[in-house]
């Protein structure tokens, strides 16, 4: 489904939607961060430090808690992310990405954390009307 909005009501648009990430701009960086009405929103970047993946993708997680009790080894498992988001200002060729680790980390053996943010995150992609570059590859993705 495609909508079209101008660029003056973005802000409005993502003040909506409640946790948003998207590509901010801090310490002369461009990158993919939690926005806030306060942030420089920079839909206007090609390449961002760091990937739109890196939502689905944290730098570290727990995956299992241990407690000892005496000589008993307690094991539980931590809730799984279950916060909605909406990841905004994807490249339509990052947004294709999302097929290939689909099939990577929801196929037998499912990543089970990896489905919990899939399912929690919303992807809003930025279309390019044409190659900016002559590096880019959309066109190879479709």
């Amino acid at each position: 489904m495609m909508y079209k909005l101008a660029m003056s009501r973005v802000s409005d648009l993502l003040a909506s939607f409640g946790k948003v990430i998207a590509p901010i701009e801090r310490a002369e960086q461009v990158n993919f961060g939690a926005w806030s009405p306060e942030e420089t929103l920079r839909l206007d970047v090609l390449k961002t430090v760091n990937s739109a993946k890196d939502a689905f993708f944290p730098q570290s997680e727990d995956i299992v808690h241990f407690k000892m009790e005496g000589k008993n080894i307690a094991i539980g498992m931590p809730e799984k992310p279950d916060e909605p988001f909406v990841l905004f200002g994807v490249r339509a060729c990052d947004a294709r990405s999302f097929d290939v680790l689909d099939r990577v980390f929801l196929s037998d053996p499912v990543d089970s954390y990896y489905e919990a943010r899939r399912n929690c995150g919303t992807v809003v992609s930025l279309g390019c009307l044409e190659p900016l570059r002559e590096t880019c590859f959309c066109s190879v993705f479709g």
